[in-house]
């Protein structure tokens, strides 16, 4: 059994079981613990191919009645609940000792601060944002804020400890500045209708973020969810973002993205799934639609990828291209195509006559991943893209580890104007250079950039110019500037 511990003190929670398609695996309870001191849990059933958690907890007009209006401008500075509505134009700040537990209610409120964040918890235990049932609630911060130092909040809901979100009502968050929703700490979504538009990230957690019910819209973002450890145990999260869709990374653990259930939708200009450490499937339904270019990959990772449930399809370009590890429990189709895939193709996966994946490419692509519990190792599949159809076999994956570009050698057997065979190509390398039966001439149709003779640019020494820039929609390599690793809060 396992526990997530939130530290949160709870109104009042009922237990609900969660009942789900079994495929004759073993289910296992997991426990969610309020905090501590309290016996109140939610009980959750894991299935073989979803993790679905739901919270019910049950606000009533008494509970609202009897919770601390706060009026605008004021603090909020110690534990106890709190309610708000109506319309607000300056910071709700939470300024309480630092074991306090402080839960807001949103009954149909608009904070939009003129110099800071909406919500801004600075001092704390943990902060609960209930959303009462039927409300709509929304939250902008300044574009500028009025605190400006090193410390000073970098979200439109902002908490430096952790921070949970719950209830059945909605939520609009404007992320002016940096952010829309931040925890320093931990951020738990355990229920509600979110929509987030930002500038940076949607969902930033410092230390790990979870969510396990609730319907979530990352409408625009720079990235959509970013942590050192994030994990989806159910929920829809659907996140359209200009660089990299979901991102784990750190400079102090190995980050990790697990998704145990819910279904997850990623549409992003940079990589979609991003672990600077390890991915983990085993459940839940994910679809990944990554960038039109060749530096950034649909799923990214540097250390594995494992897939042992669920269902995960990703499509993108192939210059960067990465599947499963082998020796998941999931077994993969690996599709190139040696045409452009267009955006609007419809593909189907057919066992026989029986659809068992059917999806849509966003956006052009000539590379699709298909992994799902389903998917028998050696048997023929038919995919059909768009008009056109192809046998596929699954099985481990003949293609990993295209991490970068400048690695040794490349594909064998390279001609100018052919696509390489991927073959069994291995390790981090990528396409480091052309190999095999490359003649010294360039594909058909290269250019050179005008003004390059091919030598380097004078007192050129391997480093990047100061000042250097990536063009849009690359992501630079770890160690050049503004590159990923490390923590971004």
């Amino acid at each position: 059994m396992r526990k997530i511990k939130t530290s949160l003190l709870a109104i009042s929670l009922a237990a609900l079981l969660i009942q789900g398609c079994s495929l004759g695996k073993s289910e296992e309870t997991i426990t969610l613990t309020v905090s501590d001191d309290m016996t109140s849990s939610v009980s959750v059933v894991r299935s073989s191919d979803s993790d679905t958690i739901t919270v019910t907890k049950t606000v009533t007009a008494e509970d609202i009645k009897n919770a601390t209006a706060v009026k605008d401008g004021e603090s909020i500075t110690k534990a106890g609940t709190y309610v708000l509505s109506g319309e607000y134009t300056k910071t709700v700040t939470v300024e309480a000792d630092k074991e306090d537990d402080v839960i807001i209610i949103l009954n149909g409120a608009t904070i939009t601060s003129e110099d800071g964040p909406a919500i801004s918890a600075t001092k704390c235990n943990s902060l609960l944002v209930y959303l009462a049932d039927g409300t709509v609630n929304t939250l902008t911060d300044a574009s500028e804020y009025a605190d400006t130092s090193d410390s000073a909040p970098t979200g439109a809901l902002f908490c430096k400890n952790d921070l949970t979100i719950e209830g059945e009502g909605a939520l609009v968050v404007n992320g002016n500045k940096k952010h829309g929703i931040v925890s320093k700490d931990n951020l738990y979504i355990n229920g509600g209708t979110i929509e987030v538009s930002a500038k940076k990230d949607g969902l930033h957690g410092g230390d790990s973020l979870t969510i396990n019910a609730g319907t979530i819209t990352i409408k625009e973002s720079s990235e959509g969810v970013e942590a050192e450890l994030i994990t989806i145990n159910g929920g829809t999260l659907d996140i359209t973002a200009k660089d990299d869709g979901i991102n784990a990374t750190s400079d102090e653990i190995t980050p990790v993205i697990t998704i145990n259930g819910g279904t997850v939708t990623v549409n992003s200009n940079g990589d979609g799934l991003d672990s600077n450490g390890n991915i983990e499937l085993n459940g839940g339904y994910v679809y990944v639609s990554g960038a039109t270019n060749d530096g950034n990959a649909s799923v990214d990772y540097d250390g594995t990828f494992m897939a042992n449930g669920g269902t995960l399809i990703s499509t993108g370009m192939s210059g960067m291209y990465q599947s499963v590890t082998n020796g998941s429990g999931n077994y993969v189709i690996d599709y190139m195509s040696d045409t452009t895939i267009e955006a609007g193709t419809k593909c189907t996966l057919y066992d026989g006559n029986k659809a068992i994946v059917e999806f849509e490419v966003l956006k052009n692509a000539n590379s699709i991943l298909i992994t799902a519990a389903e998917l028998e190792d050696g048997k023929e599949y038919t995919l059909k893209v768009g008009e056109s159809s192809e046998t596929v076999t699954a099985g481990e994956s003949t293609v990993k580890g295209f991490g970068g570009f400048g690695g040794h050698g490349g594909p064998g057997n390279f001609n100018p104007g052919e696509r390489p065979d991927f073959g069994d190509a291995s390790g981090n390398g990528g396409f480091g250079g052309p190999s095999g039966e490359f003649n010294g001439e360039f594909p058909e149709g290269f250019e050179m950039p005008e003004g390059f003779d091919g030598n380097p640019p004078e007192g050129f020494e391997g480093n990047m110019p100061e000042g250097f820039q990536p063009p849009e929609g690359m992501t630079p390599p770890d160690g050049f500037p503004d590159g990923k690793k490390g923590k971004n809060n």
